[in-house]
Parts: structure tokens; C-alpha cells; sequence
């Protein structure tokens, strides 16, 4: 009989193998394969059983396995009813569907979806920069409502910034980090680079901080472009872009090092992973794993985040 510490070094692995690999985390590069749940498969696929199976999806058996070694307390709420995906009573269900079954989500409110930006890249992160210029005492009230509004085109702009509407010392440094920003979702690395430098010292704490951040996710985005082939499947460690990797790798140091106990230090540290996996250091991906295995419980959402990664 393997003891708990065995599976769990067991599990680490499996979250390395080839099925289990770029998911959640790289979204760069992931698998467009996502896990079903079935009754029986002739062969390997994207399916599973509904038992720990060498034919299973690895996230399949990462997520029983989990719980399996740290059941739940509590008995799982009840699934709420999904109209467009009527799968309970089946024996098939999907991966969404199980992850609803056993961490059943709020409703959300159509309403409020219709007034989400249009920008896909806007809406990543706008609800903190609101917060932020909300917070922002020095900041007049239609800097404030300008500034707002550009998020909401923020890597998607068209070259429309309204510099003559921002006087204010604080108003220019987070239209700066809008235009960082923006040139960042556009894949502009190096102006994305020297404009969240320039803001490494901001009088606005919040545009400080974030920009000391921001190098971090420039160097892992511009590591992975030449490592991601035609189809959008990672190429191999060997085709990382070393220089970009190194940056991305310093620039966390460099962040956990000013500020570490900052609103993002756990990404930071986190991301310490996908340096691992791009740089190709699997003894230091499976000692990571280890560790959070052992303290994910399995009734939690987290294992199932965990598996998908």
C-alpha cells in the first residue's frame, strides 16, 4: 500500500506527463483537448471513467486522486441546472459539468455582462484599475471618468489617448500604464518594456507596483512566441526565447524582493512554475507540485484548478 506521501509524488508526476501539461497556467499554449466523463472508452481519448484509469484524462485522476487523499468534510452542494447542458442523471458528463456539480457558481447577471467592455483584452484586471484611480485622492474627477473610460479600450486603442484631458501628475502616470499596458496585449514587448520601467517609481503606489509586476508577464509572453508552432502546440524548452526567459525570471526576484508580502507576490512566486516548465527544469516543476498537493484540499475549488494546470 503507497503511502499518502508516495501518491502525492505519484501525482506530481502525473501532472507532468504529456496529457496533463499546459493548460490553465500556459494559456499561451494549450491543449484545445478537454476531458469528458464516460461510462467506458475502447481507447485513450479526452474521456474518463468514473474510477482512477490508466485510460483517463491525468486530470481526471489528479482530481480523485486529490480527494480520494483528503475527502470532503462536507457533502458537495447540489448542481444547479443547466438548460443548455442538460447532463445530470447521465452517465456522461463533461469536465465544466463536474466542476459545477461540485463547486456550483453564481448566476451571472446578463445585465451586467452587456455593459463588460468590448475589448477582450480590457476586461482583464479593470475592476482593480478602477479601484485604483477611485482611491486615487489627488485625482480630479474627470481625469478620474477619462481615464476609466480609456481602460476600457486598453489593447485595443487606436491611438486615442486624450493626453491634453490629463494634466495632473498622478492622471499622466496611469494614462502611462494604460499605454504600457496596451502596447503589451498588442505583443509590442519592447514598448511595453520601457514604459512600465519608466513607471517603476511612480508617485501612484498602485502604478509603481504593478509596473515593477508587469516584467514578469512581458518576459513569460515573449519567452513562449517562438517556442509555439503553427498549430499553437509548444514546440519544446529548446525553442524558448532564453533572453526573454531570463528577464521574466529576474523581474520576479526583483518584484518579491520590493514588495513581498504585494498583491502580487503569490502570482509572482506562482509563475515561478512556468519559468520551470519553459526553461525545461522538471525536477523543480515536481518539487513545486509536491508541495501543493500536499496542502490543496481536495474538496476545494483549488484541486481542480491545480489538476487542469
Amino acid at each position: 500500500m503507497k503511502t499518502a506521501r508516495s501518491w502525492i509524488r505519484t501525482a506530481g508526476l502525473l501532472a507532468l506527463s504529456t496529457a496533463g501539461l499546459g493548460t490553465a497556467l500556459w494559456a499561451c499554449a494549450d491543449s484545445s483537448c478537454a476531458p469528458g466523463w464516460q461510462v467506458a472508452a475502447g481507447d485513450y481519448d479526452c474521456a474518463g471513467r468514473a474510477m482512477i484509469s490508466p485510460g483517463n484524462d491525468t486530470r481526471i485522476n489528479l482530481l480523485m486522486l486529490m480527494r480520494s487523499l483528503q475527502p470532503a468534510e462536507d457533502p458537495a452542494p447540489l448542481p444547479q441546472a443547466d438548460a443548455n447542458d442538460p447532463q445530470f442523471g447521465r452517465a456522461f458528463m463533461s469536465w465544466q459539468g463536474l466542476r459545477s456539480a461540485l463547486w456550483p457558481q453564481p448566476q451571472i447577471d446578463d445585465a451586467a455582462g452587456e455593459a463588460a467592455p468590448t475589448c477582450e483584452p480590457a476586461a482583464i484586471a479593470t475592476p482593480e484599475f478602477i479601484a485604483a484611480v477611485t482611491a486615487e485622492a489627488a485625482l480630479p474627477a474627470a481625469e478620474r471618468a477619462t481615464l476609466t473610460s480609456l481602460r476600457s479600450t486598453t489593447g485595443c486603442n487606436d491611438g486615442e489617448w486624450q493626453d491634453a484631458a490629463i494634466k495632473t501628475r498622478p492622471g499622466r502616470e496611469y494614462l502611462a500604464y494604460l499605454k504600457a499596458a496596451d502596447a503589451f496585449h498588442k505583443g509590442d514587448y519592447a514598448a511595453a518594456t520601457s514604459g512600465f520601467a519608466a513607471l517603476s517609481r511612480a508617485g501612484a503606489k498602485w502604478v509603481a507596483e504593478t509596473s515593477v509586476y508587469m516584467p514578469i508577464r512581458i518576459g513569460l509572453r515573449a519567452a513562449i512566441v517562438p517556442a509555439v508552432d503553427e498549430g499553437g502546440d509548444f514546440a519544446g524548452p529548446d525553442k524558448v526565447d532564453k533572453a526573454a526567459l531570463a528577464q521574466a525570471r529576474g523581474a520576479i526576484e526583483a518584484y518579491v524582493r520590493a514588495y513581498p508580502s504585494g498583491r502580487y507576490a503569490a502570482s509572482a512566486i506562482g509563475l515561478k512554475r512556468r519559468v520551470a516548465w519553459l526553461s525545461g527544469d522538471t525536477d523543480a516543476l515536481v518539487a513545486s507540485y509536491e508541495a501543493m498537493l500536499a496542502s490543496t484540499p481536495g474538496s476545494s475549488e483549488a484541486a481542480a484548478d491545480l489538476a487542469e494546470e
